[in-house]
C-alpha cells in the first residue's frame, strides 16, 4: 500500500512539473513554449521567468522588461550559429538576471549589446562564454536611472574585452569577473 501511494505521488508531481512552461510571464500568468513568442506578447514592464533549460535564439528587447533565469543556474541562451547581437538592448529599464550566454567562433557580433541613449539597465549574474568579440558591449548609457552590472562573468572573448563601456554614464560595476579575453577584462572607451 505504501509503495502504491509513493508511486501515485510521484506520478502527480511529474505531471505537475511537466506542465510548467519554459517561459512564464509572471505579470500575466501566461506560459509559453518559445521565448520569442513570450517577448512578442509581453507588455512594457512585464517579468518573464525562464526555466533552467537552453534556448537557441537572439533577443531584441525594444521595451522595458525583466527577464530572469533560474537563480540556481541552468538557464542558457545559446547564440552559436546565429547572426546579429545575441541580446540587443534597445529600451530603458531592462533587467537580465541568471542567464548564461554561450557563443562560439561562428558568432561574429557582441553577445550582449546596448544602443545609446538608454538607462536603468540591470545585468545580474549574467555569464558570457566564448564570444569571439567583446562579451558585454554597452554604448552610450545615460545616467537618468542607475545602470548596474552585478556579479557578472565573461570568459573567452578572444578578440575583445570582457566588458566594453563606450561613452557611458551612471554605471555601477560590482563583483565583475573576467578571464581569457583578448583585449582585457574591462575597456572604458570614449
Amino acid at each position: 500500500m505504501r509503495c502504491f501511494l509513493v508511486i501515485c505521488l510521484l506520478s502527480v508531481l511529474t505531471s505537475v512539473s511537466s506542465q510548467i512552461p519554459p517561459v512564464l510571464n509572471a505579470s500575466t500568468g501566461a506560459g509559453y513554449v518559445h521565448l520569442d513568442e513570450a517577448l512578442v506578447q509581453a507588455e512594457s514592464g512585464d517579468t518573464l521567468l525562464l526555466a533552467p533549460i537552453a534556448f537557441s535564439s537572439n533577443l531584441q528587447l525594444h521595451q522595458s522588461i525583466h527577464i530572469l533565469g533560474d537563480p540556481d543556474g541552468g538557464t542558457v541562451l545559446d547564440i552559436r550559429g546565429t547572426q546579429g547581437y545575441g541580446i540587443q538592448l534597445n529600451a530603458s529599464q531592462i533587467t537580465l538576471s541568471d542567464i548564461t550566454v554561450i557563443s562560439g567562433p561562428g558568432h561574429l557580433d557582441y553577445a550582449l549589446h546596448s544602443e545609446p541613449g538608454i538607462s536603468g539597465i540591470r545585468l545580474v549574474r549574467m555569464n558570457v562564454v566564448n564570444n569571439p568579440v567583446s562579451g558585454i558591449d554597452l554604448n552610450g548609457l545615460t545616467d537618468e536611472a542607475p545602470n548596474v552590472i552585478q556579479s557578472c562573468q565573461v570568459t573567452g572573448s578572444s578578440a575583445g574585452f570582457g566588458l566594453a563601456l563606450s561613452s557611458c554614464r551612471g554605471v555601477v560595476i560590482e563583483g565583475f569577473s573576467s578571464s581569457a579575453n583578448g583585449y582585457g577584462d574591462i575597456g572604458i572607451l570614449e
